[in-house]
């Protein structure tokens, strides 16, 4: 069965239904980087996640008084006065049930033991695809 170019454009402007049971799932996304916290957040958005976004831990710690995220998605290397793992730990200290994403260009083993200490994390190395993110999103979510 051969496919008409009209098919294709309109699978194509046929919007992704998101799973019903994701759909206004809480996430609050930390990072520092204004293109990736703006991208992220809007992709997130689309997704039908209920989204904020932080450019401090500082930020983020108001934020999630608040709003209880049911996923943080978190640059290790903030620079700020704690590091993205202080920031997940603190969060779960006030939402055991959080679960977390670390997201850094900046991959070494100390993250790596660090990240052990923080119940359902997962970890992303920048640049990363957007698929991967999502999949990490979707599998935080379910």
């Amino acid at each position: 069965m051969t496919e008409s170019v009209s098919d294709r454009q309109q699978r194509k402007a046929s919007p992704v239904q998101a799973s019903p049971d994701l759909v206004g799932r809480k996430v609050l996304l930390v990072d520092d980087e204004p293109s990736y916290r703006d991208s992220l957040g809007h992709i997130l958005s689309h997704e039908q996640y209920d989204v904020r976004t932080a450019s401090s831990a500082k930020i983020a710690m108001n934020v999630a008084g608040e709003f209880v995220p049911d996923i943080l998605i978190v640059d290790w290397m903030l620079r700020d006065e704690m590091d993205g793992v202080e920031v997940a730990q603190s969060m779960r200290s006030m939402n055991p049930a959080l679960k977390t994403i670390f997201i850094t260009g900046y991959r070494t083993s100390r993250l790596e033991n660090q990240m052990r200490e923080v119940p359902f994390a997962q970890f992303l190395s920048k640049p990363f695809a957007l698929d991967d993110f999502l999949e990490a999103v979707r599998l935080a979510a379910s």
